[in-house]
């Protein structure tokens, strides 16, 4: 068992701002679906638009959909929540797109973690993602505005493309842009967003890593592994920087690093 907390969006923290508003948006929009199970979802809560939310769910012996559901009026400010209407539609998707839809939102809520600085704003759009799969439970992380060219960009714009698709009158063009950006994250690796002096804190972290070998604390084998999942949490390094990094590392252990990385 990890000796460390897991990130975790509370319900005891702000709760009388962001809990409440939380709460009756998901009273509004994450009503119950017929088909089960809801597998993946994306929350979207714009600061001057309506909210909406994406559910993927089913499975393979009943088939797959993905519902949209949407207020008609923005949920934030409503004194009475019973009040805002929610328009909702489907859409069916084939099961190969659905366990591409079920790996992605996997493989980033596993990766979740704690930020060094804040990252929300006044303006701005937070999106919020969960998960339900099979020998993993329920994960869930979210993101503030995100850059375009990170991962989490690219996990929103596919979060709007399967919005456009549950609600296009003709599909063709559409399915096009959801493979594309289905395809963007078999090709790109997916890793944690930036933190700050990462390289600074890799070096560190593999000092301590060595110094474990040197003790006979962890087998080659332990510390492999572990600089392996340390290069792994490390996005867009100087190069430089990294060089200093691999020039700490023993020639025998780097060969053998190599072909994890």
């Amino acid at each position: 068992m990890a000796d460390h907390l897991t990130p975790e969006y509370s319900p005891f923290n702000n709760w009388d701002v962001r809990g409440e508003y939380h709460l009756m948006v998901a009273r509004r929009l994450l009503q119950e679906i017929q088909r089960r199970p809801i597998i993946a979802t994306v929350v979207c809560l714009p600061s001057f638009e309506p909210e909406w939310a994406v559910r993927l769910h089913g499975s393979e012996h009943l088939g797959f959909a993905i519902t949209l559901t949407e207020a008609t009026t923005q949920i934030y400010g409503s004194h009475q929540e019973c009040n805002v209407s929610v328009v909702t539609r489907e859409a069916e998707v084939p099961a190969a797109t659905a366990f591409a839809l079920i790996a992605i939102w996997s493989n980033m809520l596993r990766v979740a973690m704690h930020q060094p600085s804040a990252s929300a704003g006044v303006d701005g759009v937070s999106y919020h993602f969960l998960c339900d799969n099979i020998g993993q439970g329920s994960l869930c992380g979210q993101t503030w505005s995100p850059d375009s060219e990170t991962s989490c960009g690219h996990l929103v714009s596919l979060s709007h493309t399967l919005r456009e698709y549950i609600t296009a009158d003709e599909r063709t063009a559409i399915c096009g842009k959801l493979e594309s950006e289905i395809e963007w994250f078999r090709d790109i690796p997916i890793r944690p967003p930036v933190r700050e002096n990462a390289t600074a804190s890799l070096k560190v972290r593999i000092e301590r890593l060595l110094s474990y070998r040197e003790r006979g604390i962890m087998s080659d084998a332990e510390i492999i592994g572990q600089i392996s999942d340390e290069f792994d949490y490390v996005r867009y390094p100087r190069i430089l920087e990294v060089l200093e990094v691999v020039e700490m590392i023993p020639s025998d252990l780097l060969v053998r690093i190599r072909s994890q990385i």
